[in-house]
């Protein structure tokens, strides 16, 4: 068990070059899933309201995708030691 744990532990990449692909993914994922939801939604026989509601759920994850594409590169700046009192 402690050397597979020791296997997972080894860095294989550079932290920028890991957030620097987590970000383009992220940003490649976003119309992906507004592109299959579309092309699901038509393949099925929902009603308006529900297909109302599956393109709105489908938008909001495709912008949280984004957000987190945005805000990923901000796990690389520097961080500061907690401060125990």
């Amino acid at each position: 068990m402690s050397r597979l744990l020791r296997v997972l532990g080894w860095q294989l990449s550079s932290e920028s070059l890991d957030i620097r692909v987590g970000r383009w993914l992220c940003y490649a994922a976003a119309p992906a899933v507004l592109i299959v939801t579309g092309l699901r939604l038509t393949q099925l026989s929902v009603s308006q309201g529900e297909a109302l509601l599956g393109y709105l759920a489908s938008t909001a994850v495709a912008l949280l995708l984004v957000i987190l594409g945005i805000v990923l590169p901000l796990a690389q700046q520097k961080r500061r030691p907690c401060e125990h009192q």
